[in-house]
């Protein structure tokens, strides 16, 4: 079972989230963290809503906190599904 946390707890689990991924990121300006820590939100989606289309060009980046995802491809006979904190790969049905 996936922990609910409030939201400014969630602000700093992406924040060190960021620390770890981008490679520098500790060099940015305070000002500047602020301001793209402060740019992530909160959505909720409906089940079977479509987040992207394959090919899409990005616009956003998710954290799933709850729940799961299906990432699919066309070009792909896999599909990856997506749970809260882990991923997990599994036959696509056809």
């Amino acid at each position: 079972m996936v922990e609910k946390v409030c939201y400014s707890d969630l602000k700093q689990i992406l924040f060190d989230f960021l620390l770890k991924v981008i490679p520098n990121f500790q060099n940015i300006s305070a000002v500047s963290k602020e301001k793209l820590v402060n740019s992530f939100v909160p959505i909720t989606f409906l089940p079977g809503q479509i987040l992207f289309e394959e090919g899409a060009k990005p616009t956003r980046i998710y954290l799933i906190q709850e729940g799961d995802v299906m990432l699919t491809s066309d070009l792909s006979p896999i599909a990856t599904e997506v749970r809260a904190g882990r991923l997990q790969e599994k036959e696509a049905s056809s």
